[in-house]
Protein backbone atom coordinates (compact mmCIF):
# COMPACT_ATOMS: atom_id res chain seq x y z
CA UNK A 1 0.00 0.00 0.00
CA UNK A 2 2.02 3.52 -0.61
CA UNK A 3 2.55 5.91 1.86
CA UNK A 4 1.11 9.56 2.09
CA UNK A 5 4.48 10.40 0.30
CA UNK A 6 4.90 7.90 -2.26
CA UNK A 7 1.20 9.44 -3.50
CA UNK A 8 2.32 12.58 -3.20
CA UNK A 9 6.02 12.24 -5.39
CA UNK A 10 3.53 10.40 -7.57
CA UNK A 11 0.72 13.32 -7.60
CA UNK A 12 3.37 15.99 -8.15
CA UNK A 13 4.77 14.37 -10.73
CA UNK A 14 1.85 13.61 -12.56
CA UNK A 15 0.45 17.32 -12.42
CA UNK A 16 4.00 18.54 -13.45
CA UNK A 17 4.06 15.95 -16.53
CA UNK A 18 5.37 18.76 -18.95
CA UNK A 19 8.47 18.68 -16.18
CA UNK A 20 8.95 15.16 -16.28
CA UNK A 21 7.44 13.15 -19.04
CA UNK A 22 10.48 14.99 -21.10
CA UNK A 23 12.79 13.99 -18.31
CA UNK A 24 11.27 10.36 -17.93
CA UNK A 25 11.87 10.16 -21.72
CA UNK A 26 15.45 11.30 -21.82
CA UNK A 27 15.97 9.08 -18.94
CA UNK A 28 14.81 5.73 -20.72
CA UNK A 29 16.40 6.49 -24.43
CA UNK A 30 19.92 7.02 -22.24
CA UNK A 31 19.23 3.92 -20.42
CA UNK A 32 18.00 2.35 -24.39
CA UNK A 33 21.30 3.37 -25.52
CA UNK A 34 23.83 2.09 -22.95
CA UNK A 35 21.96 -1.34 -23.28
CA UNK A 36 22.19 -1.44 -26.73
CA UNK A 37 26.20 -0.71 -26.71
CA UNK A 38 26.48 -3.40 -23.97
CA UNK A 39 24.53 -6.12 -25.98
CA UNK A 40 25.76 -5.26 -28.87
CA UNK A 41 29.11 -5.96 -27.40
CA UNK A 42 28.48 -8.96 -25.66
CA UNK A 43 27.57 -10.29 -29.46
CA UNK A 44 30.13 -8.93 -31.19
CA UNK A 45 32.32 -10.72 -28.66
CA UNK A 46 30.59 -14.02 -28.79
CA UNK A 47 29.86 -14.52 -32.52
CA UNK A 48 33.19 -15.28 -33.53
CA UNK A 49 33.81 -13.19 -36.62
CA UNK A 50 36.81 -12.04 -37.59
CA UNK A 51 37.93 -9.26 -36.01
CA UNK A 52 35.86 -8.94 -33.46
CA UNK A 53 38.79 -8.68 -31.18
CA UNK A 54 39.16 -4.69 -32.58
CA UNK A 55 35.71 -4.05 -32.42
CA UNK A 56 34.82 -5.36 -29.45
CA UNK A 57 37.57 -3.33 -27.80
CA UNK A 58 36.05 -0.44 -29.51
CA UNK A 59 32.58 -1.01 -27.99
CA UNK A 60 33.89 -1.95 -25.13
CA UNK A 61 35.56 1.87 -25.03
CA UNK A 62 32.69 3.67 -26.12
CA UNK A 63 30.03 1.80 -23.81
CA UNK A 64 31.82 3.42 -20.80
CA UNK A 65 32.66 6.38 -22.54
CA UNK A 66 28.70 6.90 -23.26
CA UNK A 67 27.90 5.38 -19.55
CA UNK A 68 29.75 8.32 -18.02
CA UNK A 69 28.42 10.70 -20.34
CA UNK A 70 25.06 10.00 -19.88
CA UNK A 71 25.41 9.97 -15.80
CA UNK A 72 26.76 13.46 -16.01
CA UNK A 73 23.58 14.67 -18.44
CA UNK A 74 21.33 12.95 -16.10
CA UNK A 75 22.91 14.94 -12.75
CA UNK A 76 23.13 18.33 -15.51
CA UNK A 77 19.45 17.85 -16.51
CA UNK A 78 17.93 16.78 -12.70
CA UNK A 79 19.39 19.95 -11.27
CA UNK A 80 16.68 21.81 -13.92
CA UNK A 81 14.12 20.06 -12.65
CA UNK A 82 14.90 20.44 -9.19
CA UNK A 83 15.01 24.36 -9.58
CA UNK A 84 11.88 24.20 -11.85
CA UNK A 85 10.38 22.06 -8.40
CA UNK A 86 11.93 25.14 -6.30
CA UNK A 87 8.13 27.19 -5.88
CA UNK A 88 6.33 23.82 -5.11
CA UNK A 89 8.59 23.01 -2.32
CA UNK A 90 8.82 26.28 -0.62
CA UNK A 91 4.80 26.05 -0.86
CA UNK A 92 4.80 21.78 0.64
CA UNK A 93 6.75 23.91 3.43
CA UNK A 94 4.11 26.49 4.36
CA UNK A 95 1.93 23.93 4.54
CA UNK A 96 4.03 22.44 7.55
CA UNK A 97 5.89 20.28 5.50
CA UNK A 98 9.46 19.45 7.16
CA UNK A 99 12.41 18.98 5.61
CA UNK A 100 12.41 15.30 5.92
CA UNK A 101 8.95 14.90 4.74
CA UNK A 102 10.43 16.53 1.73
CA UNK A 103 13.22 14.37 1.37
CA UNK A 104 11.10 11.45 1.18
CA UNK A 105 9.19 12.82 -1.73
CA UNK A 106 11.98 13.37 -3.48
CA UNK A 107 13.13 10.10 -2.56
CA UNK A 108 10.26 8.38 -4.18
CA UNK A 109 10.59 10.55 -7.01
CA UNK A 110 13.76 9.08 -8.12
CA UNK A 111 13.02 5.79 -7.23
CA UNK A 112 9.70 6.20 -9.18
CA UNK A 113 11.87 8.06 -12.44
CA UNK A 114 14.95 5.21 -11.81
CA UNK A 115 12.32 2.38 -12.24
CA UNK A 116 10.36 3.94 -15.14
CA UNK A 117 13.65 4.61 -17.08
CA UNK A 118 15.67 1.19 -16.13
CA UNK A 119 12.64 -0.79 -17.19
CA UNK A 120 11.38 0.90 -20.28
CA UNK A 121 15.31 1.71 -21.33
CA UNK A 122 16.12 -2.53 -21.32
CA UNK A 123 12.77 -3.35 -22.97
CA UNK A 124 13.16 -1.15 -25.47
CA UNK A 125 16.84 -1.87 -25.69
CA UNK A 126 15.90 -5.90 -25.76
CA UNK A 127 13.77 -5.18 -29.05
CA UNK A 128 16.40 -2.54 -30.84
CA UNK A 129 19.58 -4.19 -29.88
CA UNK A 130 19.23 -7.38 -32.49
CA UNK A 131 18.08 -4.95 -35.11
CA UNK A 132 21.53 -2.55 -33.89
CA UNK A 133 23.49 -5.40 -34.06
CA UNK A 134 22.01 -6.31 -37.86
CA UNK A 135 23.09 -2.54 -39.08
CA UNK A 136 26.31 -2.71 -37.43
CA UNK A 137 26.97 -6.48 -39.93
CA UNK A 138 25.62 -4.80 -42.47
CA UNK A 139 28.01 -1.94 -42.00
CA UNK A 140 30.51 -3.89 -42.29
CA UNK A 141 29.60 -6.13 -44.74
CA UNK A 142 28.61 -9.22 -43.38
CA UNK A 143 25.03 -10.56 -43.70
CA UNK A 144 23.41 -12.27 -40.94
CA UNK A 145 20.03 -13.29 -39.99
CA UNK A 146 17.73 -11.58 -36.90
CA UNK A 147 17.92 -13.90 -33.84
CA UNK A 148 16.25 -12.43 -30.65
CA UNK A 149 18.29 -12.51 -27.36
CA UNK A 150 18.80 -10.53 -24.00
CA UNK A 151 22.41 -11.17 -23.13
CA UNK A 152 21.53 -10.91 -19.06
CA UNK A 153 25.62 -9.43 -18.78
CA UNK A 154 23.91 -6.46 -20.39
CA UNK A 155 21.17 -5.99 -18.41
CA UNK A 156 23.50 -6.38 -14.90
CA UNK A 157 25.58 -3.87 -16.25
CA UNK A 158 23.02 -1.56 -17.59
CA UNK A 159 21.12 -2.13 -13.79
CA UNK A 160 24.56 -1.80 -11.83
CA UNK A 161 25.45 1.73 -13.30
CA UNK A 162 22.21 3.70 -13.75
CA UNK A 163 21.72 2.61 -10.21
CA UNK A 164 24.63 4.36 -8.88
CA UNK A 165 23.88 7.47 -11.07
CA UNK A 166 20.39 7.48 -9.42
CA UNK A 167 22.36 7.55 -6.38
CA UNK A 168 24.26 10.15 -6.92
CA UNK A 169 21.46 12.23 -8.09
CA UNK A 170 18.70 11.33 -4.77
CA UNK A 171 21.94 12.59 -2.63
CA UNK A 172 22.11 15.73 -4.45
CA UNK A 173 18.55 16.28 -4.90
CA UNK A 174 18.51 15.60 -0.83
CA UNK A 175 21.17 18.06 0.04
CA UNK A 176 19.84 20.47 -2.03
CA UNK A 177 16.10 20.15 -0.38
CA UNK A 178 17.70 19.84 3.37
CA UNK A 179 20.84 23.01 2.94
CA UNK A 180 17.67 25.45 1.98
CA UNK A 181 14.79 27.37 4.31
CA UNK A 182 11.55 27.25 2.88
CA UNK A 183 11.53 30.90 1.93
CA UNK A 184 14.56 30.60 -0.51
CA UNK A 185 12.71 27.62 -2.09
CA UNK A 186 9.94 30.77 -3.07
CA UNK A 187 12.37 32.96 -3.52
CA UNK A 188 14.50 30.52 -5.89
CA UNK A 189 11.98 30.80 -8.73
CA UNK A 190 13.01 34.45 -9.27
CA UNK A 191 16.47 33.64 -9.53
CA UNK A 192 18.00 36.19 -12.14
CA UNK A 193 15.15 39.09 -11.66
CA UNK A 194 18.53 41.23 -10.39
CA UNK A 195 20.50 42.51 -13.14
CA UNK A 196 23.88 40.66 -13.54
CA UNK A 197 27.49 42.06 -13.52
CA UNK A 198 29.45 41.85 -16.49
CA UNK A 199 32.63 40.90 -14.90
CA UNK A 200 35.48 41.77 -16.78
CA UNK A 201 37.99 38.71 -15.72
CA UNK A 202 35.50 36.28 -16.24
CA UNK A 203 34.89 38.16 -20.10
CA UNK A 204 39.26 38.15 -19.99
CA UNK A 205 39.61 34.58 -18.96
CA UNK A 206 37.33 33.19 -21.59
CA UNK A 207 38.91 35.38 -24.29
CA UNK A 208 42.24 33.81 -23.57
CA UNK A 209 41.35 30.56 -22.56
CA UNK A 210 39.26 30.82 -26.25
CA UNK A 211 42.52 32.30 -27.84
CA UNK A 212 44.97 29.98 -26.30
CA UNK A 213 42.44 27.22 -27.25
CA UNK A 214 42.64 28.12 -30.86
CA UNK A 215 46.22 29.24 -31.32
CA UNK A 216 46.93 25.45 -30.16
CA UNK A 217 44.89 24.24 -33.26
CA UNK A 218 45.69 26.46 -36.09
CA UNK A 219 49.46 25.93 -34.84
CA UNK A 220 49.54 22.53 -35.39
CA UNK A 221 51.93 21.09 -37.97
CA UNK A 222 51.91 16.72 -37.95
CA UNK A 223 49.32 14.17 -37.12
CA UNK A 224 50.97 13.51 -34.00
CA UNK A 225 51.01 16.82 -32.56
CA UNK A 226 47.40 17.29 -33.83
CA UNK A 227 46.48 14.55 -31.30
CA UNK A 228 48.96 15.66 -28.12
CA UNK A 229 46.78 19.12 -28.54
CA UNK A 230 43.47 18.26 -29.30
CA UNK A 231 42.24 17.65 -25.71
CA UNK A 232 44.04 20.36 -24.49
CA UNK A 233 42.69 22.74 -27.05
CA UNK A 234 39.48 21.06 -26.49
CA UNK A 235 39.24 21.90 -22.70
CA UNK A 236 40.03 25.38 -23.49
CA UNK A 237 38.39 25.78 -25.82
CA UNK A 238 35.17 24.80 -23.41
CA UNK A 239 36.20 27.13 -20.89
CA UNK A 240 36.25 29.61 -22.96
CA UNK A 241 32.73 29.09 -24.46
CA UNK A 242 31.20 29.41 -21.00
CA UNK A 243 33.37 32.22 -19.81
CA UNK A 244 32.09 33.97 -22.76
CA UNK A 245 28.43 33.00 -22.82
CA UNK A 246 28.24 33.85 -19.03
CA UNK A 247 29.84 37.24 -18.79
CA UNK A 248 30.83 38.19 -22.38
CA UNK A 249 27.01 38.14 -23.37
CA UNK A 250 25.86 40.45 -20.89
CA UNK A 251 28.21 43.07 -21.61
CA UNK A 252 26.79 42.36 -25.44
CA UNK A 253 23.61 43.05 -24.45
CA UNK A 254 24.85 45.89 -22.04
CA UNK A 255 25.94 47.26 -25.60
CA UNK A 256 23.18 46.86 -27.20
CA UNK A 257 21.30 48.76 -24.21
CA UNK A 258 23.84 51.83 -24.82
CA UNK A 259 22.42 51.97 -28.65
CA UNK A 260 19.43 53.94 -28.32
CA UNK A 261 17.93 53.89 -31.15
CA UNK A 262 18.08 49.91 -31.15
CA UNK A 263 16.82 49.67 -27.61
CA UNK A 264 13.92 52.12 -27.32
CA UNK A 265 11.72 50.36 -29.51
CA UNK A 266 9.09 48.58 -28.30
CA UNK A 267 9.94 44.51 -28.95
CA UNK A 268 13.92 45.20 -28.59
CA UNK A 269 13.55 46.84 -25.44
CA UNK A 270 11.64 43.76 -24.03
CA UNK A 271 13.89 41.31 -25.56
CA UNK A 272 17.39 42.90 -24.72
CA UNK A 273 16.45 43.62 -20.86
CA UNK A 274 14.81 40.45 -20.63
CA UNK A 275 17.46 38.94 -21.25
CA UNK A 276 19.77 40.60 -19.57
CA UNK A 277 18.25 39.71 -16.54
CA UNK A 278 18.00 36.40 -16.85
CA UNK A 279 21.17 35.86 -18.71
CA UNK A 280 23.44 34.53 -16.26
CA UNK A 281 20.56 31.52 -15.64
CA UNK A 282 20.53 30.87 -19.25
CA UNK A 283 24.23 31.35 -20.41
CA UNK A 284 25.13 27.99 -18.79
CA UNK A 285 22.42 26.24 -20.58
CA UNK A 286 23.31 28.03 -23.81
CA UNK A 287 26.99 27.32 -23.70
CA UNK A 288 26.08 23.75 -22.67
CA UNK A 289 23.87 23.72 -26.00
CA UNK A 290 27.41 25.22 -28.29
CA UNK A 291 29.58 22.29 -26.44
CA UNK A 292 27.36 19.46 -27.50
CA UNK A 293 26.41 20.94 -30.76
CA UNK A 294 29.69 21.60 -31.60
CA UNK A 295 30.39 17.50 -30.34
CA UNK A 296 27.44 16.37 -32.44
CA UNK A 297 29.53 18.11 -35.28
CA UNK A 298 32.97 16.54 -35.03
CA UNK A 299 31.50 13.09 -33.99
CA UNK A 300 29.32 13.00 -36.96
CA UNK A 301 31.40 14.57 -39.60
CA UNK A 302 34.54 12.42 -38.87
CA UNK A 303 32.64 8.95 -37.98
CA UNK A 304 31.06 9.35 -41.88
CA UNK A 305 34.12 10.87 -43.34
CA UNK A 306 36.21 7.66 -42.27
CA UNK A 307 33.47 5.31 -43.27
CA UNK A 308 33.01 6.82 -46.91
CA UNK A 309 36.91 7.24 -47.48
CA UNK A 310 37.88 3.70 -46.83
CA UNK A 311 38.33 2.98 -50.38
CA UNK A 312 40.65 6.54 -50.86
CA UNK A 313 42.61 5.14 -47.78
CA UNK A 314 42.99 1.69 -49.11
CA UNK A 315 44.12 2.92 -52.78
CA UNK A 316 47.04 5.07 -50.55
CA UNK A 317 47.71 2.27 -48.55
CA UNK A 318 47.54 -0.34 -51.30
CA UNK A 319 48.79 0.98 -55.05
CA UNK A 320 48.10 -2.69 -55.98
CA UNK A 321 46.14 -5.59 -54.92
CA UNK A 322 49.03 -7.03 -52.91
CA UNK A 323 52.26 -5.96 -51.27
CA UNK A 324 55.49 -7.97 -50.57
CA UNK A 325 58.17 -6.82 -48.80
CA UNK A 326 61.54 -7.97 -47.09
CA UNK A 327 64.55 -7.38 -46.12
CA UNK A 328 67.51 -7.91 -48.26
CA UNK A 329 71.01 -7.00 -47.77
CA UNK A 330 72.39 -4.21 -50.31
CA UNK A 331 74.40 -6.31 -53.11
CA UNK A 332 71.53 -8.74 -53.70
CA UNK A 333 70.81 -9.51 -57.76
CA UNK A 334 68.08 -8.33 -59.31
CA UNK A 335 64.97 -8.65 -56.33
CA UNK A 336 61.93 -7.25 -58.79
CA UNK A 337 62.44 -10.95 -61.87
CA UNK A 338 63.12 -12.92 -58.15
CA UNK A 339 59.72 -11.74 -56.92
CA UNK A 340 57.85 -11.02 -59.92
CA UNK A 341 58.74 -14.85 -61.11
CA UNK A 342 57.92 -16.02 -57.21
CA UNK A 343 54.91 -14.62 -57.28
CA UNK A 344 53.56 -15.48 -60.84
CA UNK A 345 54.45 -19.33 -59.83
CA UNK A 346 52.11 -19.02 -56.93
CA UNK A 347 48.98 -17.21 -59.07
CA UNK A 348 49.45 -20.06 -61.48
CA UNK A 349 49.38 -22.91 -58.92
CA UNK A 350 45.67 -21.09 -58.67
CA UNK A 351 44.65 -20.61 -62.02
CA UNK A 352 45.61 -16.91 -62.25
CA UNK A 353 47.80 -14.17 -64.12
CA UNK A 354 49.75 -11.22 -61.71
CA UNK A 355 49.88 -7.98 -63.42
CA UNK A 356 50.52 -4.45 -63.26
CA UNK A 357 53.83 -5.11 -60.92
CA UNK A 358 56.32 -3.05 -59.77
CA UNK A 359 58.82 -2.30 -57.02
CA UNK A 360 61.24 0.16 -55.43
CA UNK A 361 64.09 0.08 -52.68
CA UNK A 362 64.22 1.47 -49.51
CA UNK A 363 67.25 2.20 -47.54
CA UNK A 364 67.01 1.62 -44.04
CA UNK A 365 68.69 4.22 -41.42
CA UNK A 366 70.42 4.01 -38.16
CA UNK A 367 71.10 0.07 -38.22
CA UNK A 368 73.46 -1.84 -37.62
CA UNK A 369 72.76 -5.31 -39.26
CA UNK A 370 74.84 -5.68 -42.38
CA UNK A 371 73.32 -8.11 -43.89
CA UNK A 372 69.84 -5.72 -44.06
CA UNK A 373 70.66 -1.85 -45.58
CA UNK A 374 67.72 -1.83 -47.97
CA UNK A 375 63.95 -3.14 -47.69
CA UNK A 376 62.25 -3.95 -51.30
CA UNK A 377 58.40 -4.04 -51.88
CA UNK A 378 56.77 -5.53 -54.76
CA UNK A 379 53.53 -4.69 -55.69
CA UNK A 380 51.03 -6.33 -58.76
CA UNK A 381 47.47 -6.93 -59.56
CA UNK A 382 46.05 -10.35 -60.84
CA UNK A 383 43.64 -10.81 -63.84
CA UNK A 384 40.55 -11.73 -61.39
CA UNK A 385 39.77 -11.89 -57.66
CA UNK A 386 40.82 -15.70 -56.23
CA UNK A 387 37.81 -17.89 -55.57
CA UNK A 388 39.22 -20.01 -53.08
CA UNK A 389 40.34 -18.55 -50.09
CA UNK A 390 43.09 -20.89 -49.41
CA UNK A 391 44.82 -18.63 -51.97
CA UNK A 392 45.34 -15.83 -48.90
CA UNK A 393 46.20 -18.14 -46.44
CA UNK A 394 48.90 -19.61 -47.95
CA UNK A 395 50.28 -17.04 -49.55
CA UNK A 396 52.76 -16.02 -46.82
CA UNK A 397 53.85 -20.09 -46.66
CA UNK A 398 54.81 -19.81 -49.92
CA UNK A 399 56.49 -16.66 -50.14
CA UNK A 400 58.81 -17.64 -46.86
CA UNK A 401 60.02 -20.68 -48.65
CA UNK A 402 61.92 -18.50 -50.84
CA UNK A 403 62.84 -15.71 -49.21
CA UNK A 404 63.18 -16.14 -45.30
CA UNK A 405 64.02 -12.35 -44.41
CA UNK A 406 59.93 -11.78 -45.30
CA UNK A 407 58.41 -8.40 -43.64
CA UNK A 408 54.95 -7.95 -45.32
CA UNK A 409 52.52 -9.93 -47.08
CA UNK A 410 49.46 -8.55 -47.41
CA UNK A 411 46.67 -7.51 -49.78
CA UNK A 412 43.70 -4.67 -50.25
CA UNK A 413 40.63 -7.48 -50.03
CA UNK A 414 41.99 -8.68 -46.57
CA UNK A 415 42.21 -5.21 -45.50
CA UNK A 416 39.55 -3.67 -46.93
CA UNK A 417 37.36 -6.08 -44.04
CA UNK A 418 39.55 -4.84 -41.62
CA UNK A 419 38.92 -1.50 -42.90
CA UNK A 420 35.13 -2.18 -42.77
CA UNK A 421 35.02 -3.49 -39.24
CA UNK A 422 37.02 -0.56 -37.46
CA UNK A 423 35.65 2.36 -39.34
CA UNK A 424 32.27 0.31 -39.88
CA UNK A 425 32.47 0.43 -35.82
CA UNK A 426 33.43 3.68 -35.32
CA UNK A 427 30.21 5.03 -37.06
CA UNK A 428 28.51 2.71 -35.18
CA UNK A 429 29.68 4.10 -32.02
CA UNK A 430 29.61 7.60 -33.57
CA UNK A 431 25.91 7.43 -34.37
CA UNK A 432 25.31 6.07 -30.82
CA UNK A 433 27.08 9.34 -29.48
CA UNK A 434 25.50 11.53 -31.69
CA UNK A 435 21.76 10.60 -30.61
CA UNK A 436 22.56 11.08 -26.83
CA UNK A 437 24.16 14.00 -27.82
CA UNK A 438 21.18 15.58 -29.61
CA UNK A 439 18.47 13.98 -26.62
CA UNK A 440 20.41 15.86 -24.21
CA UNK A 441 20.79 19.35 -26.35
CA UNK A 442 16.51 18.85 -27.24
CA UNK A 443 15.80 18.67 -23.47
CA UNK A 444 18.21 21.25 -22.28
CA UNK A 445 17.01 23.12 -25.37
CA UNK A 446 13.09 22.34 -23.99
CA UNK A 447 13.69 22.97 -20.50
CA UNK A 448 15.01 26.51 -21.01
CA UNK A 449 12.42 27.49 -23.44
CA UNK A 450 9.60 26.64 -20.77
CA UNK A 451 11.25 28.12 -18.03
CA UNK A 452 11.71 31.45 -20.13
CA UNK A 453 8.34 31.15 -20.98
CA UNK A 454 7.01 31.00 -16.98
CA UNK A 455 9.42 33.53 -16.11
CA UNK A 456 8.44 35.73 -18.88
CA UNK A 457 4.67 35.17 -18.46
CA UNK A 458 4.29 37.51 -15.44
CA UNK A 459 6.67 40.57 -17.27
CA UNK A 460 4.71 40.25 -20.75
CA UNK A 461 1.07 40.73 -18.91
CA UNK A 462 2.25 43.77 -17.26
CA UNK A 463 3.19 44.58 -21.30
CA UNK A 464 -0.31 43.96 -22.15
CA UNK A 465 -1.99 45.95 -19.54
CA UNK A 466 0.14 49.08 -20.30
CA UNK A 467 -1.10 48.67 -24.33
CA UNK A 468 1.21 45.82 -25.70
CA UNK A 469 -1.52 43.63 -28.43
CA UNK A 470 -1.18 40.33 -28.30
CA UNK A 471 0.49 40.11 -32.11
CA UNK A 472 3.48 42.37 -30.20
CA UNK A 473 3.63 39.82 -27.83
CA UNK A 474 3.92 37.25 -30.40
CA UNK A 475 6.45 39.26 -32.49
CA UNK A 476 8.77 40.03 -29.11
CA UNK A 477 8.96 36.31 -28.12
CA UNK A 478 9.80 35.45 -31.83
CA UNK A 479 12.76 38.25 -31.70
CA UNK A 480 13.67 37.45 -28.47
CA UNK A 481 14.11 33.40 -28.83
CA UNK A 482 15.58 34.45 -32.48
CA UNK A 483 18.37 36.44 -30.15
CA UNK A 484 19.70 33.61 -27.95
CA UNK A 485 18.57 30.69 -29.34
CA UNK A 486 20.62 30.79 -33.11
CA UNK A 487 23.74 31.90 -30.51
CA UNK A 488 25.22 28.57 -29.72
CA UNK A 489 24.82 27.34 -33.19
CA UNK A 490 26.58 29.98 -34.85
CA UNK A 491 29.35 29.87 -31.87
CA UNK A 492 29.33 25.66 -32.91
CA UNK A 493 29.94 26.42 -36.65
CA UNK A 494 32.91 28.94 -35.55
CA UNK A 495 34.20 26.36 -33.30
CA UNK A 496 33.99 23.78 -35.95
CA UNK A 497 35.80 26.01 -38.76
CA UNK A 498 38.74 26.67 -36.33
CA UNK A 499 39.01 22.99 -35.67
CA UNK A 500 38.91 21.68 -39.14
CA UNK A 501 42.52 22.10 -39.92
CA UNK A 502 43.82 20.36 -36.57
CA UNK A 503 40.47 17.37 -36.92
CA UNK A 504 42.28 16.46 -40.93
CA UNK A 505 45.63 16.01 -39.53
CA UNK A 506 44.39 14.00 -36.80
CA UNK A 507 42.23 11.78 -39.43
CA UNK A 508 45.80 10.87 -41.37
CA UNK A 509 46.68 8.98 -38.43
CA UNK A 510 44.00 6.78 -39.58
CA UNK A 511 45.19 7.25 -43.29
CA UNK A 512 42.39 9.48 -44.21
CA UNK A 513 44.00 12.12 -46.60
CA UNK A 514 41.27 13.45 -48.60
CA UNK A 515 40.42 16.92 -47.45
CA UNK A 516 37.77 17.55 -50.30
CA UNK A 517 35.87 14.77 -48.62
CA UNK A 518 36.16 15.73 -45.10
CA UNK A 519 34.97 19.66 -45.59
CA UNK A 520 31.76 17.85 -47.33
CA UNK A 521 31.04 16.29 -44.45
CA UNK A 522 31.57 19.16 -42.56
CA UNK A 523 29.65 20.69 -44.60
CA UNK A 524 26.79 17.65 -44.64
CA UNK A 525 26.78 17.95 -41.04
CA UNK A 526 26.38 21.38 -40.67
CA UNK A 527 23.29 21.54 -42.36
CA UNK A 528 21.64 18.51 -41.55
CA UNK A 529 22.00 19.61 -37.73
CA UNK A 530 21.04 23.49 -38.59
CA UNK A 531 17.86 21.80 -40.06
CA UNK A 532 17.17 19.86 -36.98
CA UNK A 533 17.95 23.28 -34.91
CA UNK A 534 15.27 24.84 -36.56
CA UNK A 535 12.58 22.16 -36.28
CA UNK A 536 13.40 22.35 -32.11
CA UNK A 537 13.29 26.30 -32.75
CA UNK A 538 9.81 26.00 -33.80
CA UNK A 539 8.30 23.24 -31.29
CA UNK A 540 9.95 24.95 -28.06
CA UNK A 541 8.62 28.26 -29.44
CA UNK A 542 5.46 27.32 -29.69
CA UNK A 543 5.60 25.91 -26.21
CA UNK A 544 7.16 28.97 -24.92
CA UNK A 545 4.13 31.12 -26.23
CA UNK A 546 1.70 28.78 -24.87
CA UNK A 547 2.76 28.79 -21.92
CA UNK A 548 3.00 32.62 -21.75
CA UNK A 549 -0.75 33.04 -23.56
CA UNK A 550 -2.25 30.00 -20.71
CA UNK A 551 -0.37 32.20 -17.29
CA UNK A 552 -1.62 35.40 -19.22
CA UNK A 553 -5.27 34.08 -19.46
CA UNK A 554 -4.77 32.37 -16.20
Amino acid sequence: MMSFFSKTAFSTMRKNKMIYVPFLITASLMTMLYYILSSVQIMVAESGMSGRLSMTEILRVSRWVSGFLSLIFLFYINSFVMKRRAKEFGLFSVLGLEKGHLAKIVFWEVLFTFVFSLVVGILSGAVLSQLMFLLLLYIIGIPSLLQFRIPFQAVGATTILFAVGWLVVLLYSQVVVFRSEPIAFLQSAKEGEREPKSRIWVTLLGLLSLGAGYTLALKVVSPFEAIAVFFPAVLLVMLGTYCLFLSGSIALLKLLRRNKSFYYRPGNFISVSGMIYRMKRNAAGLASICILATAVLVTLSSTVCLYLGEEDMLNQQFPRDFTISSFWPADSPDLFVLLKNISSDYAKSYGLEIRNEYGFLEELQNTNDETAQIIYTFYFDLNQEPNDYAFYENMREAYLQHIPRLAQVDSKALARAEFFQIYGSLLFVGVFFVALFLVTTVLIIYYKQITEGFDDSERFRIMQQVGLSHKEVKKTILQQILMVFFLPLLVAFVHISVAFPVLLKMLTVFGMTNSSLFLLCVMASCAVFALFYGVIYRATAGAYYRIVQNKQVA
